[in-house]
């Protein structure tokens, strides 16, 4: 069974959906099959067909450093430590007690962990340092 993760990582710059427009039966939209339908996607000369990742995840202000808000943290119910794994700088994230903790003198306020966070609702508050 594919993740939606593993089936939003198939999603590539350019890539669409149309070949999945004649999609009618109930297993018609699972991800395997959606996948199988994945084309690239015309593009006009000089339209960027993919935002930078820059706009997802913006640097953030100097004054203020990500915080992580445990009621929301998928790691307090299950399993997750996608922001410790996204974060470029090294030991700005570590797990204690399970938890992903951030030390505000290591963050480099690059954003990877508020971009990368899997969470329903965002699982990160900017707080000042």
């Amino acid at each position: 069974m594919m993740t939606r993760r593993e089936l939003l990582g198939l999603l590539r710059p350019g890539a669409s959906l149309r070949g999945a427009r004649g999609a009618t039966g109930p297993r018609d939209g699972s991800p395997s099959t959606l996948a199988a339908a994945v084309a690239p996607a015309p593009s006009p000369a000089g339209v960027t067909r993919w935002a930078p990742r820059r706009q997802f995840a913006p640097r953030l202000p100097p004054s203020m450093v990500p915080s992580v808000v445990g009621a929301r943290c998928l790691a307090l119910t299950s399993f997750c430590a996608v922001c410790v794994e996204r974060c470029p700088a090294p030991s700005a994230i570590a797990l204690r007690g399970g938890l992903p903790q951030i030390d505000p003198a290591r963050c480099d306020g690059c954003g990877q962990c508020l971009a990368a966070c899997p969470a329903p609702v965002l699982a990160l508050a900017l707080v000042p340092r």
